[in-house]
């Protein structure tokens, strides 16, 4: 195991990605508790700075090609997310009209999601790429995007207390909920990420109990159609059950 410090003068830090070369991102904070982002490589962690203007940052994922994601914010306390490349800090701005924004996911395509918050504080999901941010639905957050696009994320409907885990896909948003079987006693709040097998990992409810789900795309041999139920049934390792197809393919719940 490995400390990774802080930047000098900081009192404390926290790391939020890595990617497959090992290269850490997260943030450090300093004694009055604002963060910086930082980047750590080789043993060494750089302070990645702020967008012209504002007081604090915070860096959220990052690429295989070491491209940084998070937010900058101001004295107001208002942010605006950021993509950070080859040095340099670029502000990825807002969807129109829009306030306020955070970058929380990146993929190998240097894509980048998050939400972008209106001047009523309604959060829109976006997606950044080549310059152009696209506005992917109201009222959730994207947080992952993997090598194909796939998006996962939480939506929260108005007038509800209560979080949704969804998944946007080929424009397409899908209630993850949806696809499961109405005994299988779970309750997915939050999805948080996506890899490149479709394997999908956030908390949730199961059987009113808080916890932490991993729900896999799998091959399978049961039913062809899309959206239809596989037979319920317990797998090894008290993991839980087989769900239901997406595609042709069928999730797996741990």
């Amino acid at each position: 195991m490995t400390n990774l410090g802080t930047l000098p003068g900081h009192i404390s830090s926290r790391g939020h990605a890595i990617d497959n070369i090992g290269q850490v991102v997260g943030n450090s904070y300093a004694p009055d508790w604002k963060p910086h982002a930082f980047l750590w490589s080789e043993g060494e962690m750089i302070d990645l700075g702020t967008l012209p203007g504002h007081t604090q940052s915070a860096a959220f994922d990052i690429d295989d090609a070491g491209q940084v994601v998070g937010d900058s914010t101001d004295a107001e306390g208002m942010s605006h997310a950021f993509l950070w490349s080859d040095g340099e800090m670029i502000d990825l701005g807002t969807l129109p009209g829009h306030i306020q924004s955070e970058a929380y996911g990146i993929n190998n395509h240097g894509q980048v999601v998050g939400r972008s918050v209106d001047a009523d504080w309604i959060a829109h999901a976006f997606l950044w790429s080549a310059g152009e941010m696209a506005d992917l639905g109201a009222n959730w957050t994207a947080y992952s995007i993997n090598d194909h696009g796939q998006v996962v994320g939480t939506k929260m409907d108005p007038g509800s207390e209560i979080p949704t885990a969804v998944l946007w896909a080929n424009g397409v948003l899908t209630d993850l909920n949806d696809l499961l079987p109405p005994d299988s006693g779970w309750q997915l709040l939050e999805a948080r990420d996506i890899n490149n097998n479709g394997g999908v990992v956030g908390w949730g409810l199961h059987n009113d109990e808080w916890h932490a789900y991993y729900l896999a795309l799998s091959s399978s041999a049961c039913l062809p159609g899309e959206y239809s139920a596989c037979a319920a049934h317990p797998s090894d390792h008290g993991r839980g059950d087989r769900l239901s197809y997406l595609s042709g393919k069928h999730f797996e719940m741990w």
